[in-house]
């Protein structure tokens, strides 16, 4: 309708500011968006279960659901009143407090939800939005909304104005024993960063000027060529097209693809074995993959930032492999005669589980920075190995 049709489109808002919008639609189009939308998707051979979370959803089709199939639709429209609330400025928190409340009673003969559910629900969606942002570089979201449902769960009155963003430092996984022992893993896992694309080192404590020495010279920049892994994205979508996937082609070509954007020397694909665990390196090239070819290099409940980086789902950019707070967390081989000086760390993954990671690297330390624009393709480019990876397995 915005794109084809965008006088009428105008129309049919203006009207729907005097009438409701579903008839403010039916006069312009003859049909409401919503049953544009369930017409164009029904093409698309989706499940009966998706079509139906499309439904109108009135007062009088809530009170006849009793299919289990129908939960879909309970759950959009129960997400759809929640959201409405949360982002209402007007509502005090105990106001909204007693409308979720409410909230709930009306669902509950569907979806059984006590306030700490709601509380969680809310938390969620604002680590998911912010996750999302960060990701995809998405502008038009306003970060305002997130820390408004972070708020909202924590029973918080509504800011009058945007919150300045709130800095955390991610805690870091165990140091290993200089015996070679293994420290013992915490209780849990610490939350994300903000910043769900970096594995960031947390600054240096303050010290007075007379104990400062000399500043340590600039890092000489990494130059990412962002045309490269565009080209590469052309490529892979050509071997996906293909009748038969050849998943071994397809990982082999992403991993140079990378490589080559990062102007990185060294690169070492590694992938899971059978037993769900440890991570041998496979394919690469460079110094430390010929130090590494068959060994199981990494392990998935490691205390290293590796571990962390395939446990998070997160990439890991380290500028300098020696600074003090960021060596313990580091694996032997990365220090030693064949190890990196920098290095970024990119975890491929399906819904379930993450089986490569594909690791490029510097001899010396250098200055890396990735743009969004950079993280979008990234990750276009290793969901398309996840694609090849799934189907292959198919076939």
């Amino acid at each position: 309708m915005t794109a084809f049709m965008t006088d009428e489109y105008r129309s049919a808002l203006q009207r729907a500011e005097e009438i409701p919008a579903e008839e403010a639609f039916s006069e312009v189009f003859g049909l409401t968006p919503l049953e544009l939308g369930r017409t164009l998707l029904r093409s698309a051979n989706l499940p009966k279960v998706l079509l139906d979370a499309l439904r109108e959803c009135s007062p009088q089709v809530l009170a006849t659901l009793n299919d289990a199939s129908k939960e879909l639709l309970v759950a959009a429209e129960l997400s759809m009143q929640l959201c409405e609330l949360a982002i209402d400025r007007e509502r005090s928190a105990s106001e909204f407090t007693a409308a979720t409340q409410a909230l709930a009673d009306r669902f509950r003969t569907h979806i059984k939800l006590t306030s700490d559910d709601i509380d969680n629900t809310l938390a969620f969606a604002g680590e998911r939005i912010s996750i999302f942002t960060h990701a995809f570089g998405v502008q038009g979201f306003s970060r305002d909304y997130v820390a408004l449902l972070r708020r909202r769960a924590q029973h918080m009155e509504p800011a009058t104005g945007p919150q300045a963003p709130q800095t955390r430092k991610p805690a870091q996984p165990a140091p290993s024993d200089p015996q070679g022992k293994r420290a013992p893993a915490p209780d849990a896992m610490p939350a994300p960063p903000d910043a769900a694309a970096t594995f960031a080192v947390p600054p240096p404590d303050p010290v007075s000027p007379e104990s400062v020495g000399p500043a340590a010279p600039p890092l000489e920049p990494v130059v990412c060529t962002s045309q490269v892994w565009q080209d590469g994205l052309a490529q892979l979508s050509d071997c996906l097209a293909q009748s038969t996937i050849d998943y071994t082609r397809v990982r082999q070509q992403a991993m140079e693809c990378v490589q080559a954007g990062f102007g990185a020397p060294e690169a070492v694909f590694f992938s899971i074995e059978s037993d769900l665990r440890n991570f041998v390196a496979t394919h690469g090239q460079g110094s430390l993959f010929r130090f590494l070819r068959g060994d199981r290099a990494i392990r998935l409940d490691e205390q290293t930032v590796f571990g962390v980086c395939l446990r998070r789902r997160e990439n890991v950019v380290i500028h300098r492999t020696s600074d003090p707070k960021t060596a313990p967390y580091l694996p032997k081989w990365c220090h030693g005669e064949h190890g990196l000086g920098s290095f970024v760390a990119l975890p491929l993954h399906d819904q379930t589980r993450c089986f490569a990671l594909l690791l490029v690297g510097w001899p010396a330390p250098r200055q890396i920075t990735l743009t969004a624009d950079h993280t979008r393709l990234l990750r276009a480019l290793l969901s398309l190995v996840s694609a090849a990876q799934r189907l292959s397995s198919r076939s």
